[in-house]
């Protein structure tokens, strides 16, 4: 049986979502998590919106009644 991965990840481009990991290493378990870019983006999204009324809500229009 070949157990052999196919194909190797993007390390690299995986990194490069996390912005943290280039310049620490997480052990801390007791600390937050690094967050990707793309979460990060979301969160500031999700605050603004909460914040500010700005853009348009990202639920479907059923869930809002």
């Amino acid at each position: 049986m070949n157990t052999e991965p196919t194909m190797r990840p993007d390390f690299d481009a995986v990194r490069a979502d996390f912005p943290r990991a280039r310049t620490a290493a997480y052990f801390d378990n007791a600390s937050s998590h690094p967050l990707s870019v793309h979460s990060t983006a979301a969160l500031h999204r999700y605050v603004e919106w909460l914040s500010h009324d700005v853009g348009e809500p990202w639920w479907p229009n059923w869930a809002g009644t």
